[in-house]
């Protein structure tokens, strides 16, 4: 019986966002594929598909809106379905109080420049996620939603500054400890003695300093497990919920950091046991938001 031999290929079509402008700052219109260059590993490919986005087609694409009778609302999309989406993540889970102000301040001022016919949605993501507007293209109305969302405290956020109050701390206990070691109180005690006592002494305050730095890290990492967990789960949702819209989505993450770390912490005893390993989490939701 002849064998046969199952061979499988599969081609990804890899997707480049570019924003062309000249040297003040305008965009360049009437571009063509033949206009661009793209290198792989320093090889040209070839660009199958190439799909121009300006305002002007933008503003042709929007809908003249729907007059409707009060109390009357519809799901039916104003935009053309062509249109790109872009969803805006206003991130206070991750972000330290401090810095929400800024973020809130520059999200505000993109709104306020945004090209006609953009459709945008604004989200927000806290302990769970909320949606403050979907997708439209009127500006007044995202400005106004935008400036309903204010600074939210994250307890699950430690600081830099909470952080160092912790070292300092712990620094100020080493301290105390090595000015307690002075002379001994009876000058008869042998110096071997004394150092003896003296070694011990710095030991049993260096292993208790230790594990201090040692729990505060992983209550730490503890906390950015959780971070973790919400966000991918948010993310999860928010795909799903803009799945029904055709075509492509852009999402604007306006955040501090992501908790993620991606080594052991080599100023801690134990250097591993504050790692977590979301491999598998970040694939599945990269591909949900793929």
């Amino acid at each position: 019986m002849a064998q046969t031999t199952d061979f499988h290929s599969e081609t990804r079509l890899v997707l480049v966002d570019v924003v062309a402008s000249d040297e003040s700052d305008q965009p360049i219109l009437g571009l063509k594929p033949d206009d661009f260059k793209v290198l792989e590993d320093g090889k040209p490919q070839q660009i199958r598909f190439f799909d121009p986005h300006t305002a002007a087609t933008q503003e042709k694409a929007t809908q003249v809106p729907r007059e409707l009778p009060p109390h009357v609302y519809t799901n039916v999309p104003e935009e053309d379905p062509a249109v790109v989406r872009t969803i805006v993540l206003f991130d206070t889970l991750n972000t330290p109080t401090s810095d929400q102000a800024y973020a809130r301040r520059e999200m505000v001022k993109f709104l306020k420049v945004l090209p006609k016919g953009q459709s945008i949605a604004l989200f927000t993501l806290g302990r769970q996620l909320r949606m403050v507007h979907g997708f439209t293209g009127k500006a007044d109305e995202l400005l106004a939603a935008a400036e309903k969302i204010f600074p939210e405290h994250s307890p699950l956020v430690t600081t830099d500054t909470e952080r160092q109050t912790n070292l300092d701390e712990l620094v100020k206990i080493e301290n105390a400890s090595a000015v307690s070691q002075g002379p001994p109180a009876i000058a008869t005690a042998s110096a071997s003695a004394f150092a003896s006592s003296a070694a011990q002494s710095a030991a049993t305050v260096t292993g208790y300093t230790d594990r201090l730095r040692q729990f505060m890290a992983e209550n730490e990492a503890s906390y950015d497990d959780m971070r973790i967990r919400l966000t991918v789960d948010a993310l999860s949702v928010l795909a799903h919920g803009v799945s029904g819209y055709p075509g492509r989505k852009n999402l604007l993450w306006l955040s501090a950091a992501f908790p993620f770390s991606l080594g052991p912490n080599p100023d801690l005893p134990d250097q591993t046991r504050s790692m977590r390993n979301y491999d598998s989490v970040l694939r599945s939701t990269a591909a949900e938001l793929a």
